[in-house]
This record gives C-alpha cells, sequence and structure tokens, in this order.
C-alpha cells in the first residue's frame, strides 16, 4: 500500500538523495565505494518490492558470485571509503 509522504519527512528524504548526488558529482570524486552504493540501492528497491526478486548472491567483496560463503557476513551498516 502506497504512502503519501510529505512535511519534514519528505525533505528529510529528499535531502538525503540529493546529497548522495552531490557527492557522486564531486570534481574529486566520490569519497565511499560505488560498486556498495549500487548495492545497497539494489537491496533497499528489493526490500520495498519495487523489483522482483531473483537470485543473486553477493560475495564478502560485494560482487556478484556464483558459491555462498558463510565464513563472514557482509557488513550492511555503512559504506566503506574508496582506497586507491
Amino acid at each position: 500500500m502506497a504512502k503519501k509522504v510529505e512535511g519534514e519527512l519528505y525533505e528529510s528524504i529528499t535531502g538525503q538523495l540529493f546529497e548522495i548526488g552531490r557527492q557522486l558529482r564531486q570534481k574529486g570524486g566520490y569519497p565511499f565505494n560505488p560498486e556498495e552504493l549500487k548495492i545497497y540501492i539494489f537491496r533497499m528497491r528489493l526490500k520495498e518490492g519495487l523489483i522482483k526478486p531473483q537470485l543473486l548472491i553477493i560475495s564478502p567483496s560485494g560482487k556478484p558470485s556464483n558459491s555462498v560463503s558463510t565464513s563472514r557476513p557482509m557488513n550492511t551498516a555503512r559504506l566503506s571509503r574508496q582506497t586507491d
């Protein structure tokens, strides 16, 4: 069921989305791992029902994989900074 988003909640959500967009366009580059951001957005859309579930296995490195490793769960708490 769709919910109307307005007021302070609307401002907060759009502000966060605009901030992500601003960081992606920085001259110096995005300060976090953009591949992780892509995965987090995918997971959010999947959780919210915006896309249909598919079999997608993500390795601890955050890349799609054909095998499952349970030795180390993927950290979903925050994005990691790039170390180039």
